[in-house]
């Protein structure tokens, strides 16, 4: 296949107010060109199967024709990460659903500009109206061939080290919404795009995802991602966690669930070999004293026999967050299950099961 040139994507983003000078970015005319592309293809999509060929980057090619940008992400420490050109310079963003504001560390692109520098405030569609002086702007945040305009950030010490990259930067829940994303957990990809799409399109692209076997199962979005699951067979309400390697469910939450405990070795589970290894340290910021269960997991269409859970307390956390919520799904499930988050319709599909 033809390599595609590079180009600016426009964001249709944030617009800072008048006090400096309006809107610092406007669709133009490359999302003009795929919208009215998508539009054409999106009346005429009834035989399109994404699972015609396995493996065939199928999904991918079909997302670019309706005006979605692909981005690979690399999987360090079973978490998400991209590559991006910020200020001249490169710099690693982790993609983690579990935050609700993007950040950025302190010393990453010192240059770029806080409202308070530009004693301006900031017109957000996902945040409101951001008024605090502090508040940084990333005036142009290049991630593979897509440019995002006016990405309001939160500055604080961020350095981590997942696998061999550390990350300067988060891209959370807003950056997601804002940018009308599609989380590919099981390809590695996160897919943007200009301008929310229109219903035909959406209509579209969940009538294919139908007819290729997906199942998918409705997300709430309140500053994160929950959803309604089952644990044998009994309700939980769940954040989805991509920050996370692992499932954890609060120990309060847990009592009338019938967990399973792993006692002593590594019994066969979903889970990622990684994950069951790693004993000794809590990427998730909960007690290091973790009790291992393993129990049967449905989220809408896809099953889990022997999915594995961590069970600590997670009500202080809960309590910060003055959400309702029991735990989280975190990658270790996201990952096995090839799962797709879509932030433009409010829902995670998962692909039919492979045949046994």
């Amino acid at each position: 296949m033809r390599k595609r040139k590079p180009y600016p994507y426009p964001q249709s983003l944030p617009s800072l107010s008048a006090k400096i000078g309006g809107s610092l970015c406007e669709p133009g005319r490359v999302a003009a060109w795929l919208s009215r592309v998508a539009l054409l293809i999106a009346v005429n999509l009834g035989s399109f199967c994404l699972a015609a060929e396995p493996g065939a980057g199928k999904l991918e090619n079909y997302l670019v024709s309706l005006g979605f940008e692909p981005i690979p992400l690399r999987n360090e420490d079973y978490r998400f990460c991209a590559e991006g050109i910020l200020a001249g310079r490169k710099y690693f963003f982790g993609v983690f659903t579990g935050l609700e504001v993007s950040e950025l560390d302190n010393d990453a692109a010192p240059e770029l500009k806080t409202l308070g520098n530009l004693h301006a405030t900031l017109d957000d569609e996902v945040l409101g109206t951001l008024s605090d002086p502090t508040t940084v702007v990333m005036d142009k945040l290049t991630l593979a061939r897509a440019q995002c305009l006016n990405q309001p950030v939160l500055r604080r010490p961020l350095r981590t080290t997942l696998g061999a990259v550390t990350l300067q930067g988060i891209l959370g829940c807003d950056f997601l919404v804002r940018n009308h994303a599609l989380l590919d957990c099981g390809a590695r990809r996160l897919y943007i795009r200009a301008a929310a799409p229109s219903t035909n399109v959406l209509s579209a692209l969940q009538t294919s995802l139908h007819r290729s076997g997906f199942g998918e199962l409705p997300i709430e979005f309140k500053k994160w991602f929950s959803m309604d699951i089952s644990v044998n067979e009994k309700p939980l309400h769940v954040i989805l966690c991509t920050s996370s390697t692992m499932c954890l469910i609060d120990d309060a939450a847990a009592k009338p669930l019938e967990l399973v405990a792993i006692k002593s070795g590594f019994p066969a589970t979903d889970m990622l070999p990684h994950e069951i290894a790693g004993w000794g340290r809590d990427p998730s910021g909960v007690p290091r004293k973790l009790s291992f269960y393993k129990a049967n997991l449905r989220m809408g269409p896809s099953q889990s026999s022997n999915a594995c859970f961590v069970v600590t307390n997670l009500r202080t956390v809960a309590g910060q967050l003055g959400d309702n919520w029991q735990g989280w799904i975190g990658m270790d499930q996201l990952i096995a299950k090839a799962a797709l988050i879509d932030c433009c319709s409010r829902k995670i599909w998962f692909p039919p099961a492979p045949a046994k």
